[in-house]
């Protein structure tokens, strides 16, 4: 439904629509026009919460393989540290870790490869002027996959890093994983609340509730470790209604509530007898417009049964 479409019923209620069965022309009611225009915007947003129209995003992970362990914890620098250990692990092809503001020109990271009986520098971090957590990331050339490799880190003042990682896989310099507990995922821009999410397992099992949270109304994080699919519905904030040729983003039959509402309030210039009907009209329409609602996803769960 477009805007025009809600516009003609509102001239025919308020006896605009046609003189004698002539069209009255658009430019002795670009009054009107200009109003509806607005007060279409505002009742569609009033009306959002209600629609049925919903978009839906779906995210699929699967989580890279990390070869250390306790790697989220913030952990004091104390004194040089390896990760897993002084002796390394086997055939780690790309890193991720986080450092604080105090690494700041004190700590150095180097990433070293077992050759032979040597430890041989492959990277060397040296954060300068961060003022905050900051991430480092990449990939390793080795010389050989079945190499010991380690992280080691120094420095000569206090500072905390978490969120240690050493990639099993390689991956292009551009995509090396960030390794955090949490993942934050880019929502719409038309996102402004969840409407349901849903969790699918890779062997069919499905349910609602995933390992996910919200944060600022709109950030949507869900566990680095979760592995499957995530399927998050959302009722679209509508766009701005600024033309008659715009299309409505609620249902129609929701739709239907709009044509009333907007009466209800022209009344008050056009036709204040129509005020007190249209109002209750719109009421009704909401009422149809709520009806049949779909079952909750508890009841949906026996779908794979």
């Amino acid at each position: 439904m477009t805007v025009q479409d809600i516009y003609n019923k509102i001239l025919a209620m308020i006896d605009q629509y046609t003189e004698d069965g002539v069209d009255i022309s658009s430019a002795e009611n670009i009054d009107i026009e200009k109003k509806v225009i607005l007060f279409v915007d505002s009742a569609q947003k009033e009306l959002w919460k209600q629609n049925k129209k919903t978009s839906q995003v779906s995210i699929t992970n699967k989580p890279p393989i990390n070869l250390l362990d306790n790697a989220d914890t913030y952990e004091d620098f104390e004194e040089t540290v390896y990760y897993p250990d002084s002796t390394g692990t086997p055939g780690a092809q790309g890193y991720s870790i986080q450092v604080n503001e105090e690494a700041s020109d004190n700590a150095t990271i180097t990433l070293q490869e077992l050759v032979g009986a040597t430890w041989t520098d492959l990277v060397t971090i040296t954060p300068t002027s961060i003022t905050e957590l900051t991430t480092y990331t990449g990939v390793l050339t080795l010389t050989s996959t079945s190499n010991q490799v380690r992280l080691k880190l120094e420095g000569t003042e206090h500072y905390l890093h978490k969120n240690r990682a050493l990639w099993q896989y390689k991956y292009k310099a551009a995509s090396v994983p960030i390794y955090e507990q949490w993942v934050k995922y880019d929502m719409p821009t038309d996102f402004n609340g969840l409407d349901v999410v849903i969790e699918e397992f890779p062997f069919g099992q499905y349910y609602s509730g995933a390992p996910y949270k919200i944060e600022n109304y709109r950030d949507f994080y869900y566990a680095f470790d979760y592995e499957g699919e995530i399927r998050i519905t959302y009722k679209p904030i509508p766009t701005t209604v600024t033309a008659l040729t715009d299309t409505i983003e609620i249902d129609d039959v929701l739709a239907e509530a709009i044509v009333y509402d907007v009466v209800s309030k022209l009344g008050f210039y056009e036709n204040p007898d129509l005020v007190n009907w249209s109002e209750g009209r719109r009421l009704e329409a909401k009422m149809d417009a709520s009806a049949n609602e779909v079952p909750a996803p508890d009841i949906v769960v026996d779908f794979y049964g």
